[in-house]
């Protein structure tokens, strides 16, 4: 068994052993969990874990996606598949990607939300923001390989993918409201946009009891846009641009 977790993480002393204890039949060909958070004094890395645990409070034990920084494969299962895609120049939508190709081989894959590393999650907005605007970019890449899971899985639902598309109609849409060229459109963008972050922010909200995770909705917005910016980036890539540059096939 072959265990992964990041630079900026913190294994709990069991972590090995509860790892193993997950691996109940040999069609398990994967193990993962979740995170404690270890920089707790500053607010946005709060915020980012609160949403993370709010998301993780409702996976199932059996997923299609498990997260690098805390996961584990069986070493079969891995060379079943080949390991990682390389192409993946960044850490971003690898783990994925590897995942979703492990349950299309027929392998289980285990999430264990009770077995956890300790993480440094980012405490400056903008290299969180530029963090996200790269996640969406390879996401692009992600779901032109695996069209099937661009509705979500168990981390994400497909309101998440409505945000990015929303946040830059807002954008988009500002400079048009503000010559009362359709004005409605970026009212009706941002409510939309609003709204969409109000489920998760009030579920976070009644779970701490803490006033300032109300600063999810901003921070969730702008993430949003940062998103779309790299979605704009990553369609232009790996669907314009590689479509333009594919070599025919001649028969």
């Amino acid at each position: 068994i072959i265990f992964f977790t990041d630079s900026d993480c913190v294994p709990n002393p069991d972590w090995v052993a509860q790892m193993v204890g997950g691996y109940t039949d040999a069609e398990v060909g994967a193990v993962g969990g979740s995170y404690d958070m270890l920089n707790p004094s500053s607010l946005l890395a709060y915020l980012i874990h609160e949403e993370i645990v709010q998301r993780h409070l409702h996976m199932p034990l059996e997923v299609s996606f498990l997260g690098s920084y805390n996961v584990s494969f069986r070493r079969a299962a891995l060379e079943s598949v080949g390991g990682f895609d390389e192409s993946y120049r960044m850490a971003s939508a690898e783990d994925n990607d590897l995942c979703y190709r492990l349950q299309q081989a027929g392998w289980r894959l285990l999430f264990d939300r009770t077995n956890r590393v300790g993480h440094f999650h980012p405490t400056r907005l903008w290299g969180y923001y530029r963090r996200q605007m790269w996640h969406g970019y390879w996401r692009m890449k992600l779901y032109r390989s695996h069209p099937k899971m661009a509705g979500g899985d168990q981390y994400s639902s497909p309101l998440d993918f409505l945000q990015p598309p929303l946040a830059l109609l807002c954008v988009i849409s500002l400079p048009l409201a503000a010559l009362r060229i359709v004005p409605w459109l970026f009212a009706a963008a941002f409510l939309g946009l609003l709204a969409l972050q109000t489920p998760l922010t009030l579920a976070v909200l009644r779970r701490t009891g803490d006033l300032c995770c109300l600063a999810l909705i901003p921070l969730l917005m702008g993430r949003s846009l940062a998103r779309g910016i790299g979605m704009v980036m990553g369609i232009l890539r790996f669907f314009v641009f590689d479509s333009l540059t594919r070599k025919p096939t001649h028969i």
